[in-house]
């Protein structure tokens, strides 16, 4: 008992330094990262929700686990991320789209680039479209409510003067998207459609695979990435579509957005 008296008496500084190490610890210093985390993504059959499955399939051989919450697109994403009733952490986002979001996006971060989301306006071959302005007086579809694609369509159309921010203009727009938007365009009730989408995808290959329908190459890359640093030239090779029928039959040029992916304050 004497020799335990002594040794809190002549080592009582080093029990001082442990507390208040266990305090400072306790009050300063993050927690370890969770084993899990909530990512918003895009339409179930978009690639946003593709990447997502395969990056949650990726991190869950390290023990964390995804949890995937589709939606409409970018714009919903930013709402989501922004927003403070609920427990998303991380979403994908379409570059330059924060940019056209009404709320407030300083507490989010890019944390890293993806891929190039190339802008197709497909058309039918009898339309003669080969501009944006060359949409005047014709039925467009814009993409779904809260996607990115109606965001940067919308900001196209009102560049050359065919809407106004109101929505009311020139031309006669539908806020379609994905394979409603296709349907629509196959059948002839809408004269030319918006799609942000990569190469690869089902969507893409479906309208490459239509004779009467096309996609507008777009001459006027170079200004459009000067007025909108969001937004790169992006090339589509002859016959990358399809090598078979060689479609597009010669080079051609689209503008892109970056797919990226953000997070929040709510995530470590």
């Amino acid at each position: 008992m004497i020799a335990i008296k002594h040794f809190i008496k002549t080592n009582g500084w080093m029990v001082v330094v442990i507390v208040a190490s266990f305090i400072f610890a306790f009050r300063f210093v993050d927690p370890a990262p969770p084993k899990s985390f909530t990512l918003v993504t895009g339409s179930e059959d978009g690639r946003y929700h593709h990447v997502a499955q395969r990056l949650k399939a990726e991190l869950a051989r390290d023990g964390l686990e995804v949890r995937l919450v589709p939606s409409a697109g970018s714009i919903a994403n930013l709402s989501l991320l922004t927003a403070e009733d609920n427990e998303i952490g991380a979403g994908f986002v379409q570059s330059g789209v924060e940019n056209l979001f009404d709320g407030e996006t300083e507490t989010l971060r890019g944390i890293g680039s993806l891929y190039y989301e190339p802008v197709w306006l497909y058309y039918h071959r009898d339309r003669r479209i080969r501009t944006v302005g060359d949409l005047e007086g014709k039925h467009v579809a814009v993409g779904e409510p809260g996607s990115g694609t109606k965001a940067v369509a919308q900001l196209l159309l009102e560049t050359s003067h065919l809407v106004r921010s109101d929505g009311t203009g020139s031309v006669v727009v539908s806020e379609l998207g994905g394979e409603e938007a296709v349907d629509a365009l196959e059948t002839g009730g809408i004269d030319a459609a918006f799609f942000i989408l990569s190469a690869e995808s089902p969507i893409i290959k479906r309208l490459a695979a239509n004779p009467d329908l096309d996609f507008v190459d777009v001459r006027r890359a170079a200004a459009y990435e000067g007025n909108y640093p969001f937004l790169s030239s992006c090339r589509i090779p002859e016959g990358l579509l399809d090598l078979a029928a060689n479609v597009p039959d010669s080079d051609r040029t689209v503008i892109a957005p970056l797919a990226t992916l953000v997070v929040n304050e709510r995530f470590h």
